[in-house]
């Protein structure tokens, strides 16, 4: 004979396992979204004041934290012809802003110049407590 109590406790768990995995399965996924969404529609607003915007007060305004020069990249001089039509139509969208097309030979002498010497480095290492490698 089943005993009825024993049923109702399967009951029970079945029951619970049906209402909790689904639920934590929708909390699992759209507690994130609704977090992101509070935070941009309620938060955001309030702080927005203090961001100040790198944007000309005044058309024509030359007193711009940001300057004018329009940089690309490529890995090197020969830009494909498919995109010369897009790089001409920037450059002609922007008169007045210097353009400048980076290579990869350009970055690694940025890389180069930018590293720090190698006694630096050791130096750094050693005051983190790491062995140097030599």
């Amino acid at each position: 004979m089943v005993n009825f109590r024993e049923t109702l406790q399967r009951w029970c768990t079945l029951k619970t396992l049906c209402i909790a995995l689904p639920l934590a399965v929708i909390l699992y996924i759209y507690l994130p979204c609704a977090l992101l969404v509070l935070y941009n529609y309620l938060w955001w607003p309030v702080y927005s004041g203090t961001v100040r915007l790198a944007v000309a007060s005044q058309p024509g305004d030359n007193n711009l934290p940001v300057p004018k020069i329009l940089h690309q990249t490529w890995k090197d001089k020969d830009v494909p012809e498919k995109w010369k039509a897009a790089q001409q139509a920037c450059i002609a969208a922007h008169p007045g802003y210097e353009y400048k097309l980076w290579t990869d030979a350009d970055a690694e002498k940025v890389r180069v110049l930018t590293r720090p010497p190698r006694a630096a480095q050791r130096a750094h290492a050693q005051s983190k407590g790491r062995a140097c490698q030599k």
